[in-house]
């Protein structure tokens, strides 16, 4: 972007629940005369039409003057169910012109719980058979799945120009002491493709944990499968589509989760 027309050079969807957008190098690799780089959040309603909620500016090299760090915070969003426990969030956004990571260190999401009325046909107290029998220390999570504890998105990318070629992926999590179920992991590939989720392994510390593999994004999409304590987990999930949501749920609302955790090993 400079003096002229600003120049479209890609987008990325935002998923629900995600903190950040990746884009590749190459999208910057440019011979525009322009001075800097211009990012518009987009809400696209059901029937087309398109609004701007945010656009930001960086230029390509920091230019000093005025550094104004963390926004405020947004209003707290609608509570993630319709009844019993769930998990409302905010946002904040970065008001430096160039932001940086000594002005802006932090978390731009932040999440609470949420509770409203209890759902039909349960209880609010969790049965003392439902809670680990002697405590466990929950497992050191391998390299890549510390950050990823309360949820985030693994994206796979293709390795060659064709976009064809797409490397298979290890996904090892243990989830952690996190600000309320459900959590929620997102596995996504380059667009038109689908994939092959394969449960290698999957354990609870407590029975009242289970998960949910769902054929794209939202908490509303189709389940494909579920996993309990008693379920065998050697098996693959086809997706229809290019994002998979996997789902951390309980049965009961009120399980501590400084006892309570999923370790997973799956594979795409």
């Amino acid at each position: 972007h400079g003096s002229g027309r600003r120049t479209y050079i890609g987008e990325q969807r935002v998923i629900p629940g995600d903190k950040a957008v990746i884009f590749p190098c190459s999208v910057f690799n440019t011979t525009s005369s322009g001075d800097r780089f211009c990012f518009s959040y987009v809400s696209t309603a059901v029937d087309g039409a398109v609004a701007v909620l945010r656009t930001q500016c960086l230029p390509y090299k920091d230019k000093g003057g005025e550094r104004r760090g963390w926004e405020g915070w947004s209003s707290w969003s609608s509570c993630s169910t319709s009844c019993g426990q769930g998990v409302e969030t905010r946002y904040r956004f970065c008001g430096d012109s160039y932001p940086g990571t000594e002005l802006c260190k932090g978390s731009r999401v932040t999440s609470r719980q949420c509770l409203l009325a209890k759902c039909a046909g349960t209880t609010s107290i969790l049965p003392s058979s439902l809670l680990p029998s002697s405590p466990s220390p929950r497992p050191t999570p391998v390299y890549g799945a510390s950050p990823c504890a309360c949820g985030c998105t693994y994206i796979l990318h293709s390795s060659g120009e064709d976009d064809k070629n797409i490397p298979s992926r290890d996904i090892n999590i243990v989830s952690g002491i996190c600000p309320g179920l459900p959590i929620s992991w997102t596995v996504k590939v380059p667009s038109s493709h689908q994939m092959i989720l394969t449960l290698t392994n999957i354990s609870f510390s407590c029975p009242s944990l289970h998960l949910s593999i769902r054929d794209g994004v939202l908490p509303t999409d189709t389940i494909l499968y579920q996993v309990w304590s008693t379920t065998n987990t050697s098996t693959g999930v086809q997706s229809s589509r290019d994002t998979l949501r996997i789902e951390l749920q309980e049965d009961y609302p009120g399980t501590n989760l400084s006892s309570c955790y999923a370790v997973l090993h799956l594979m795409v």
